[in-house]
């Protein structure tokens, strides 16, 4: 029987890194001989969220782009791994009793694995697919739910970002935006998201819904 794919990205959705994450951007373009100030929500503009593009709206050009989400990555792979969102490990252990869990994210796949051994999470996620892999994460989504024992109407894309909805429409599954986490449910309800999630314990239902779902909030 062909399974369901539950597709993570990390930041904001398993792990509440903004901290962190907004420490590796100042601390990147510092060495990149720039001082920036970053708040809570200058995610929101972004309509893909990557360390690239949060670079490029900073002012960043050419190479100097890569560099900068190198040193993103140099940051958040020394650092102690970010805590997990309360719920997440039920939720996740949940899922992956229905289908395969799996994370995609433009954070570094290490940093992800560090943070998920700490957590407990190592054993409810089959594969990691980090920043440092290339492609847009609409390919990578697609090439997963490519694989012949995937179940591409039963799979969803979880995240936090208007880029995570956009990479689930285009790869033909559906996308759960989470409330919690970088851009706000305002910005995330104007890609039409087949639901929209309130709390990790709810991400359990993902696993009870028909393909035909309406959208709506849980």
């Amino acid at each position: 029987m062909n399974k369901a794919l539950y597709v993570f990205d990390f930041d904001g959705v398993i792990a509440d890194s903004l901290t962190l994450c907004l420490k590796a951007c100042t601390h990147a373009a510092h060495l990149e001989g720039r001082t920036i100030v970053l708040e809570r929500d200058s995610w929101e503009s972004l309509d893909n969220v990557t360390f690239e593009e949060m670079a490029r709206m900073q002012g960043f050009a050419g190479e100097a782009v890569a560099r900068f989400a190198a040193h993103v990555f140099a940051y958040t792979r020394q650092a102690t791994p970010p805590a997990v969102f309360t719920g997440m490990r039920e939720a996740l252990s949940a899922l992956a009793e229905q289908g395969d869990v799996m994370v995609l994210s433009a954070n570094h796949s290490e940093m992800i694995h560090a943070t998920l051994a700490a957590a407990g999470l190592a054993d409810c996620v089959l594969q990691v697919l980090g920043g440092e892999i290339a492609g847009s994460k609409g390919a990578k989504l697609a090439r997963l739910l490519a694989a012949p024992q995937v179940a591409v109407e039963r799979s969803w894309m979880v995240g936090d970002a208007v880029s995570d909805i956009r990479a689930a429409h285009e790869a033909g599954c559906r996308a759960a935006a989470v409330s919690w986490g970088w851009q706000s449910p305002e910005r995330l309800a104007s890609m039409a998201p087949e639901r929209v999630i309130a709390q990790p314990q709810a991400l359990i239902s993902l696993c009870d819904m028909p393909s035909s779902d309406s959208r709506e909030a849980v």
